[in-house]
């Protein structure tokens, strides 16, 4: 994908998450309540389609350097690793365990 492309799609995107009252340079915070709690529908449109434009480019490798050479994470939206899953899964039963005081 041409340059001039990737950055006018970022330059819309970054557009579309301030409206919404948002930043690319946070899609790495963004949870799914990001694009719910206290939103208009209007508002969550435009972040989402913020965040596809944000994901689509840095899953590229010309996305990936242009993107680090503008100080974004091309990797903030990227799915967690099965192992960071399995990792997350242990600390929540971990945390259920504490809490029923040993019993999971």
């Amino acid at each position: 994908m041409p340059e001039r492309l990737m950055l006018a799609l970022l330059d819309r995107a970054e557009g579309w998450a301030n409206r919404a009252g948002n930043t690319l340079v946070r899609r790495n915070q963004w949870t799914p309540a990001a694009f719910a709690v206290g939103r208009k529908p209007e508002e969550r449109a435009l972040l989402s389609a913020a965040a596809e434009v944000f994901d689509l480019i840095g899953a590229t490798p010309e996305g990936c350097v242009l993107m680090a050479e503008l100080g974004l994470n091309p990797e903030a939206g990227a799915l967690p690793s099965h192992d960071a899953l399995a990792a997350r899964y242990a600390e929540h039963r971990a945390r259920l365990a504490d809490a029923a005081g040993g019993v999971a």
